[in-house]
């Protein structure tokens, strides 16, 4: 009862936290991420209802307003962030894909709060929300539907509209845990989680998710591991290979979808372990070639011949072009860095993932799949862990109070 007392304590005071600082994010934020996740159940299918795309709009509109207000505030900094964040919105109306635009929006208001808060609250709403839909499918209220993969196996998405959005959702929430639970241990959610993805799992035959799910939760445990010493003295040879895994993956996706052929034996056993990513990848490539602003290719419709481009990487280079891809790459090769420099192993670790995770799923440009979005625009010293002791123990207050951190 202790255990649940605190975790109920922390929740009340991570969304008190919040409307604290800022109670207009909290709430524009609160709307976008019930709306998106809504979006993506097997009630609205139709991603074109009108009333939720208002919803979104009503969501942003505020937090678009209160930067215009702060205009006469602005240093070269935010200057310059703004820059880079405006030379998205041509991509978005070339390509006709607004979630990179939309997520960046957000991430951009939300670059002055404390990102660890902002995680753990991300973590909260989707937590009630996704179980919520669970709970709702599974008495028969949200339908479910039923897919079947290459052997027939079926396939239960949980209400959701896809087998794959509860297991990514997952994934989310374990890399948002390991973000602010960094250098500690936690056994016991660890333990849990694990046994909730091999169920997920199970029922919904989702090998990708599954898979990185297991290897967050590696990655977590080895980082807690790590002596503290070795992180200080490693920290910017660390930061050098998680940053430069981003150039590393995309380069090696984008290089095998171009060029593949599937009468190379090597190549076609790389297709079939990737459901075909490569295959549809390549048709894209021969739909639309690569452009500053992207194109409006719809990745989601297989009618197009081109299937599912599920890559992040190749959706960034070819849907939303160019510039867009050189300006993400290089705020998340950034961040990556600074966390890293800044010892943040739990944020780095997250971020090592997210990179990997980007070769095969789209999640990279969507805020909600992946919260980490959330320190792009941050400045270094904002990365840093400051949750933790400098020997990795809870904060004192921490202990007084019965507090927990996710």
């Amino acid at each position: 009862m202790e255990r649940v007392a605190a975790i109920i304590r922390t929740a009340k005071n991570t969304v008190l936290d919040l409307w604290n600082d800022d109670p207009l994010l909290e709430v524009c934020w609160t709307a976008w991420l019930t709306v998106r996740l809504l979006m993506g159940t097997a009630i609205f299918l139709d991603t074109s209802n009108i009333f939720m795309k208002l919803v979104i709009v009503c969501a942003l509109l505020p937090l678009a307003a209160r930067e215009i207000m702060r205009f006469k505030s602005y240093n070269h900094e935010d200057w310059f962030l703004l820059a880079c964040f405006t030379i998205l919105i041509p991509s978005a109306f070339v390509s006709k894909d607004t979630i990179l635009i939309q997520s960046m929006a957000i991430a951009f208001a939300a670059r002055k709060n404390d990102y660890q808060t902002l995680l753990r609250f991300t973590c909260l709403v989707l937590a009630v929300e996704t179980g919520a839909v669970v709970l709702l499918s599974s008495v028969g209220v949200i339908p479910t539907v039923t897919h079947y993969d290459t052997r027939g196996y079926v396939r239960e998405s949980f209400g959701f509209a896809y087998p794959s959005r509860l297991p990514n959702i997952l994934l989310t929430l374990v890399l948002s845990m390991q973000c602010n639970a960094g250098r500690r241990r936690v056994n016991l959610p660890a333990a849990l989680v694990t046994l909730v993805s091999i169920i997920i799992f199970w029922f919904g035959r989702s090998r990708g998710p599954f898979a990185f799910t297991i290897m967050a939760i590696l990655v977590w445990t080895a980082g807690s591991m790590l002596p503290l010493g070795l992180v200080e003295k490693s920290r910017h040879i660390i930061g050098a290979l998680v940053a430069s895994t981003y150039l590393i993956c995309a380069a090696i996706m984008i290089l095998l979808c171009a060029t593949y052929d599937p009468e190379i034996p090597w190549m076609k056993a790389v297709n079939y372990i990737t459901s075909s990513r490569l295959l549809f990848s390549n048709n894209a490539f021969k739909s639309a070639k690569p452009s500053l602003f992207g194109t409006s290719l719809f990745s989601g419709d297989a009618n197009y011949g081109v299937g599912y481009l599920d890559s992040s990487y190749m959706k960034l280079f070819l849907t939303s072009g160019i510039l867009a891809f050189i300006i993400v790459m290089a705020l998340y090769m950034r961040c990556s860095y600074e966390a890293a420099i800044k010892n943040n192993i739990g944020l780095t670790g997250a971020l090592l993932v997210v990179a990997l995770h980007a070769t095969m799923e789209w999640q990279l440009t969507s805020i909600m799949y992946t919260p980490m979005m959330f320190c792009l625009f941050m400045d270094a010293d904002a990365l840093s862990e400051r949750t933790l002791q400098a020997d990795g123990t809870h904060p004192k207050h921490l202990a007084e109070t019965g507090d927990i951190s996710w």
